[in-house]
């Protein structure tokens, strides 16, 4: 009985799982959404929701509506939500031009921005991850247009002040 439960759970979710499944009649197999696998596919109705929940955990833990909503500049799968830092990273690049990435706190944003002002440093990011996580169909982080090979990052993920 408890085997019967569990297949008719498994079945009732495969959908949410990323997979179509035919109808009834139909002798097709159960197909994914895309070739990469689930976590991996644009259009995932997983993907909304986790982003979601991400974006809130992280208000909770009292970051700023202007670096939550970095989130919203990833790469849209369930994978780049799952796979994303509980946090926030705070990268300067000295006037060497050496770089040290820290956990983001908002004193240590404040410091940053006073050493550019004060030309201490070339530069400083602010960002959740540092490279874009490749969705199915999508080109490599480092083959997008907006990679700098300098800072590695995808500057469209980041808050940049130089």
């Amino acid at each position: 009985m408890r085997s019967i439960v569990f297949a008719l759970a498994c079945a009732s979710t495969l959908t949410a799982c990323g997979v179509e499944t035919p109808a009834a009649s139909s002798p097709a197999a159960v197909k994914p959404l895309c070739e990469c696998g689930p976590d991996y596919c644009r259009g995932d109705p997983r993907y909304a929701p986790a982003l979601t929940r991400k974006k809130a955990a992280l208000r909770a833990d009292s970051y700023p509506d202007r670096l939550v909503a970095l989130l919203d500049r990833a790469s849209p799968c369930l994978a780049a939500v799952e796979q994303a830092p509980d946090g926030f990273t705070l990268q300067v690049v000295e006037l060497d031009p050496s770089r040290r990435a820290l956990a983001w706190t908002s004193e240590g944003e404040e410091i940053a921005k006073k050493n550019l002002k004060e030309r201490k440093i070339k530069s400083y990011q602010v960002f959740n991850v540092n490279r874009a996580l490749q969705c199915c169909g999508d080109p490599k982080y480092d083959e997008r247009r907006d990679y700098d090979g300098e800072l590695d990052l995808n500057t469209d993920l980041a808050l940049l002040h130089r």
